[in-house]
């Protein structure tokens, strides 16, 4: 028989009209980000592990969902109610989304929702009456076929879809409707919205140990930042340095773990994160300039331990990245005259004089000049 549905669905409605809404900001331009899984949701956020649910890639995503949305969730709504249909959207949403995330980069849309109703749907038309009928092979078979031809795209890199959330909600639908199918199901309907609760907690605290594709870096990376900003210096260190332990080829990440063990007074460790930066991109002008500020900082540390050949080098390096430096020409003109090479002393000088006509530098100047004989003075530039 023909399973009987509400003339008004409300939950079902509303979450059409809310995924039209966010959808179509999103197609505007507008910012829609609150609504995405992001870390934050653990556990400041947690709203995002359903809102994610609104957003679609495209109209063609939207309009499909929808139209699934509404084909088996009026069904649902008419035979339980609001509550109970929002129960199951609520579980089917967050578990689908829970175990995206948790596995791989998260996604968007109702399609664990939909996956969801249709695994539910396909053993409530054999066990229940209510539901007889509301199930057509043909159904079956274009979920089963879209399910795999999703697989296959996304190996293929022609798009990215969310098949841990396909399946994660065909798998619970199928539960919840084998623990309807049970004479006494709330049991088992209670125990349905447990299993979400699971999914979250491998998609929150434990997703640097089951996620598949080093997103974990991406999370801990995002707290060392906010941890940098709140100045617990400490606590970003290691988010940083467990980020980096991930993903080191994250210059934002280096860059940010630098700032951390700058503060923290790890001067060789900040110097070496600085470095990886730069290393990892050149372009960025602020790693540029921190780098030469640390190799200068390093060098006049090797000049006042009388190290002045090491001091030396890293002065030159820290000028080649940054010649606007006319503290570091300077005691580069320092190291050289130690040396007894007041000729390159001369020229440093002329650098840092250049840079900043202090009345210091050009002591020093005079200075060297009168003890050099008179025909070295003028030496050319090697």
């Amino acid at each position: 028989m023909e399973t009987q549905r509400q003339s008004l669905c409300p939950v079902t409605m509303l979450l059409i009209i809310a995924a039209c809404a966010v959808s179509m900001a999103s197609f505007l331009g507008l910012d829609i980000s609150a609504f995405h899984m992001h870390v934050r949701f653990w556990p400041f956020e947690p709203w995002r592990l359903a809102t994610s649910a609104l957003p679609h890639a495209d109209a063609l995503h939207l309009m499909f969902n929808l139209y699934w949305l509404w084909v088996f969730g009026s069904v649902v709504e008419g035979q339980l109610g609001p509550l109970k249909t929002l129960g199951i959207y609520l579980a089917f949403g967050v578990g689908s989304e829970a175990a995206e995330y948790a596995l791989f980069q998260g996604g968007q849309g109702l399609s664990g929702i939909g996956y969801g109703l249709f695994g539910m749907l396909c053993v409530l038309s054999k066990h229940d009456p209510r539901f007889a009928g509301c199930m057509r092979p043909g159904t079956v078979t274009l979920f089963v076929i879209w399910f795999f031809l999703c697989i296959v795209a996304t190996l293929n890199g022609y798009t990215a879809v969310g098949n841990v959330a396909h399946a994660t909600g065909a798998l619970m639908g199928l539960l919840l409707g084998y623990a309807m199918a049970i004479k006494d199901w709330r049991p088992g309907f209670s125990a349905m919205l447990c299993f979400p609760i699971v999914l979250v907690t491998l998609a929150g605290p434990l997703r640097p140990h089951v996620n598949l594709v080093g997103a974990a870096a991406f999370d801990f990376s995002y707290k060392g930042y906010e941890a940098l900003l709140q100045n617990d210096n400490k606590v970003a260190a290691a988010f940083l340095d467990r980020s980096v332990a991930i993903n080191p080829r994250d210059a934002s990440t280096w860059y940010n773990l630098g700032v951390a063990r700058q503060r923290l007074n790890q001067f060789d460790g900040a110097l070496q994160a600085f470095q990886r930066a730069f290393d990892l991109d050149r372009k960025q002008p602020k790693h540029r300039e921190m780098l030469a500020q640390f190799k200068s900082y390093k060098a006049f540390q090797e000049h006042t331990d009388h190290h002045l050949d090491e001091a030396i080098d890293l002065y030159i390096e820290a000028l080649d990245l940054d010649d606007n430096q006319p503290t570091s020409w300077y005691n580069l003109a320092l190291c050289y005259e130690n040396r007894g090479k007041p000729e390159h002393a001369m020229h440093a000088l002329e650098h840092a004089i250049i840079l900043d006509n202090q009345p210091l530098f050009n002591a020093k100047m005079a200075k060297l000049k009168s003890a050099m004989p008179q025909e070295k003075v003028s030496v050319p530039r090697p």
